[in-house]
């Protein structure tokens, strides 16, 4: 009697080949879960850092659009005339601190509960200085306005005098 060496309907060599199949697949499988379980974990890491720095880097971008505001009622501020240097200290002042709260607000001082408030207080404040200027400003213009009439009236007055002296003589 011959004695097989095969157990069962597969041979050694067909056993062989389909334990390492399975020992792959199963490999695949476990490189795929991990890379799932890293996407997951890079995923909640995103999510809790722009929970925590979101509203920090919305703050930074309202100021810095302030500071622009700032630099633009300068520019309107240097033409006018009258209370020009009492503007422009109002300005440098508040420029001034919008500036030391950027600094605060990139350092991560401010909590994101506070910083709302804060922003609000910035944009209450640079909107109370827009108004200002222009209501400056228009004053100044009132005032050259006014200026030139009573320089036209001086001149009037004068050549009526000189006019009036003329027929005399």
């Amino acid at each position: 009697a011959v004695v097989s060496t095969q157990s069962g309907h597969y041979g050694r060599g067909r056993r062989s080949q389909y334990a390492i199949l399975a020992f792959n697949k199963w490999m695949r499988i476990a490189k795929w879960r991990s890379r799932c379980i890293i996407v997951i974990q890079k995923n909640i890491r995103m999510w809790k850092c722009k929970k925590i720095h979101q509203p920090r880097m919305r703050g930074v971008k309202v100021i810095k659009e302030s500071i622009e505001k700032i630099s633009a009622m300068t520019d309107i501020a240097k033409e006018i005339k009258y209370d020009r240097d009492a503007v422009l200290k109002e300005i440098g002042a508040l420029e001034k601190f919008l500036k030391t709260e950027l600094v605060s607000l990139k350092k991560g001082d401010v909590h994101s509960d506070v910083l709302d408030e804060k922003l609000v207080e910035v944009e209450k404040q640079v909107k109370v200085l827009l108004e200002k200027v222009k209501e400056t400003q228009h004053a100044d213009k009132l005032r050259q306005i006014q200026e030139e009439l009573e320089a036209q009236r001086k001149k009037e007055k004068s050549t009526d005098c000189d006019s009036a002296l003329i027929p005399l003589l």
